[in-house]
């Protein structure tokens, strides 16, 4: 499974609208093939595209299982 790791930085000061809209555009794009971690404390925006949730003990759990299916 490939993995990439990206710099969130130039993510933090987008308005919630232009966050909804990057994110619905990226899962067009990849569809299921991308997994969505939201951790507890995360934006209400941004948690709600989650497909796995939880804090990070949890996701780290979870995700590690999507990688077998």
């Amino acid at each position: 499974m490939e993995t990439t790791t990206i710099a969130f930085e130039g993510y933090r000061p987008l308005a919630e609208e232009a966050c909804e809209a990057r994110i619905s555009a990226a899962r067009a794009a990849l569809g299921r093939s991308a997994v969505i971690l939201g951790h507890h404390y995360q934006r209400a925006d941004i948690y709600k595209h989650a497909d796995l949730t939880g804090d990070s003990l949890q996701l780290s759990k979870l995700a590690g299982q999507t990688e077998s299916q």
